[in-house]
C-alpha cells in the first residue's frame, strides 16, 4: 500500500474511532441521566441497586432493558379510574374482633365481604369454554369480558363469533384484552365485534398519545360478567392450549371459578375500572348486579396493580398465611418469590403447620424454573414441602387453608404478579364448597414429584452456578 492509501486508511480509522468513542460517551451520559429517574421510583433497595450498577457500568444492554421493563409504577390518581359503584344486597359484616384475617383482607380490598352463591369450578379448558359459550348465548343485557391472552386460533375465533352474534341481537358487549399478553393477535382480528355494535379495546399500558410507555406492565386478570347475574374469575385465557390441544404444551390443568351473588358487583367494579383506564369511558355497575337471593357464603375480590397504594394481593397472601392454624397448600405455575413470601412460608412451617407448595415442572421460559428451584433448599430446611407437577402444564393459581378458606385467581407466586401486574383474586370461606374443591386439589398431588433434601445434595456444579446466577435477576424480573 502506498503512502496515500495508508493515510486514507488511517484517516478513515480515526473517524470511525471518534464516532465509536462519541457513541459510547453518549450512551453513558444517557444511561447516567436515567439514574435520578430510578431513584425517584422508590423501588426495593436490592432492585434499585441492581439497576443502578447496570446503568452505571453497562449502559448498552441495561439502558434499553430499563426503559422497557424498569419503569413499573403508574403515575395517576387511583380514584380517577374508579367509577363509584352502587352496593346492593346485604354484605357479610366482619369486625376485627370476630375474625382479624377477614377484617385485614376487607381493609386491603377497601370493600366489605360479600356473598358467593352457586359456585362451580373448572379445571379443564373444554368445560370452561362450553359453560362460557352458554352464558354468551343466553345473555340478554350485557357481557363484560377481559382476558390477558386471546389467541387468534380456532378457540379464539369461535368465542369471538359468539360475541359478535350477541352484539347483533342487541346485547351490550365489551371485550378488554391485554395487548402485550396477546401480542400475536392483531387488532383487526376483533374488527367484526366493532362492526356488529360491540366494543373492543386493548388495555393500553403502552399508548404514546396518553404518555404511557409501561412496557413491563400487564393486565393479567381473567374476568367475565353476564347480565349482572353471573361472573367468572380465575387463571384461564382463551386459546386451544388451555384445552390441552396444543402439541407443544400438551395436557393443561388450570382453575377458574363461576359464581353468583353480591360478590359479582366487585367483579364488575374491577372491569369498570379497567375499562375506564383503557378507554376513558365511564361505565356504571348497574343496579341489581349480583342480587342477594339468599344463601351463599363470604367471599371477597382482592384486586392489585402498580397504581394502588398497597401491594394488595401480596399483603393479603401474607395475612392468610399468618392466620393459618393447621395446613396450607399453595398452587402456582411460576415461583419467583419475594423475600416477604419466603419468610411467611418459613414461619408457617416452623410453627407446626403443614405447608405444601405445588409448582409446575415445565415452563415456556426455562430460566424461570431455574430461578424458582434456587429457593427450594432454604424452604425445605424450614419444613416447607415442595412438589413439582409432572403431568403436563399446571397453570392454576390457588390456595387452600385449614378447613374452609380458599383462593382462586390470576396471581402467580412471583415478583411480577405480586408487585407489578394488574391481578384479581377471589377469597372465600365455606366448608361445603371446599368439600367439592378438595378432591380435585388432592388429585394434583398424585401427579407430582416431591422434592426432598437428598435431591438437592451433590447437584452438578453447572446447575448450581446457573441457578445462582439467574437468581440475581429475580429482583428486577
Amino acid at each position: 500500500m502506498d503512502g496515500v492509501g495508508i493515510a486514507e486508511a488511517s484517516g478513515t480509522f480515526t473517524v470511525a474511532a471518534m464516532i465509536w468513542a462519541l457513541t459510547i460517551a453518549l450512551a453513558y451520559l444517557v444511561s447516567w441521566a436515567a439514574i435520578p429517574h430510578l431513584l425517584l421510583q422508590h423501588k426495593r433497595p436490592l432492585a434499585s441497586l441492581s439497576w443502578l450498577l447496570g446503568l452505571f457500568l453497562l449502559p448498552f444492554p441495561v439502558l434499553p432493558l430499563y426503559l422497557f421493563i424498569g419503569t413499573d409504577r403508574l403515575r395517576r390518581q387511583r380514584l380517577a379510574r374508579r367509577p363509584p359503584p352502587d352496593h346492593h344486597g346485604e354484605p357479610v359484616t366482619v369486625t376485627s374482633e370476630k375474625d382479624p384475617c377477614m377484617a385485614s383482607l376487607a381493609a386491603l380490598a377497601e370493600h366489605p365481604w360479600a356473598k358467593l352463591e352457586n359456585p362451580r369450578f373448572f379445571s379443564k379448558g373444554a368445560a370452561f369454554y362450553e359453560d362460557l359459550l352458554e352464558k354468551i348465548e343466553s345473555a340478554r343485557e350485557r357481557i363484560w369480558i377481559q382476558f390477558y391472552i386471546w389467541k387468534p386460533d380456532e378457540r379464539g375465533r369461535l368465542m369471538l363469533a359468539r360475541l359478535v352474534q350477541a352484539a347483533r341481537r342487541g346485547v351490550e358487549v365489551r371485550l378488554l384484552v391485554d395487548e402485550l399478553g396477546s401480542v400475536e393477535t392483531k387488532e383487526s382480528f376483533f374488527k367484526p365485534l366493532r362492526e356488529a355494535g360491540g366494543h373492543f379495546s386493548w388495555f393500553y399500558t403502552v399508548h404514546p398519545r396518553r404518555n404511557r410507555f409501561f412496557f413491563s406492565l400487564r393486565n393479567h386478570r381473567k374476568i367475565a360478567c353476564f347480565d349482572g347475574a353471573v361472573g367468572y374469575i380465575g387463571g384461564m385465557n382463551v386459546g386451544l392450549e388451555y384445552e390441552g390441544k396444543d402439541r407443544e404444551t400438551g395436557e393443561w390443568l388450570d382453575l377458574h371459578l363461576r359464581g353468583e351473588g353480591t360478590v359479582l358487583e366487585q367483579l364488575e367494579t374491577v372491569f369498570a375500572e379497567d375499562w375506564y383506564f383503557a378507554t376513558t369511558e365511564r361505565i356504571r355497575v348497574r343496579a341489581g348486579s349480583g342480587a342477594d337471593v339468599g344463601g351463599g357464603f363470604p367471599a371477597l375480590v382482592v384486586e392489585s396493580g402498580p397504581d394502588e397504594r398497597y401491594e394488595r394481593n401480596h399483603l393479603a397472601l401474607g395475612a392468610v398465611i399468618g392466620a393459618a392454624r393447621e395446613r396450607l397448600d399453595l398452587f402456582t405455575p411460576y415461583f419467583i418469590p419475594t423475600t416477604e413470601l419466603i419468610h411467611h412460608l418459613a414461619l408457617a412451617a416452623l410453627r407446626g403447620l403443614r405447608v405444601r407448595l405445588v409448582i409446575c415442572q415445565t415452563s415456556d421460559i426455562r430460566m424461570l424454573i431455574d430461578i424458582g428451584r434456587s429457593y427450594y433448599r432454604g424452604l425445605i430446611m424450614h419444613g416447607v414441602e415442595i412438589f413439582e407437577y409432572t403431568a403436563g402444564v399446571h397453570h392454576a393459581k390457588a390456595l387452600r387453608m385449614d378447613e374452609d378458606w380458599f383462593m382462586i385467581g390470576s396471581t402467580n407466586l412471583d415478583v411480577r404478579s405480586l408487585r407489578l401486574n394488574f391481578e384479581a383474586n377471589l377469597y372465600g370461606r365455606d366448608a361445603g364448597f371446599r368439600a367439592e374443591l378438595d378432591p380435585h386439589l388432592d388429585s394434583i398431588f398424585e401427579h407430582c414429584e416431591r422434592i426432598r433434601p437428598e435431591d438437592l445434595e451433590d447437584l452438578p456444579l453447572g446447575r448450581r452456578l446457573r441457578e445462582g446466577a439467574l437468581r440475581l435477576l429475580a429482583p428486577i424480573l
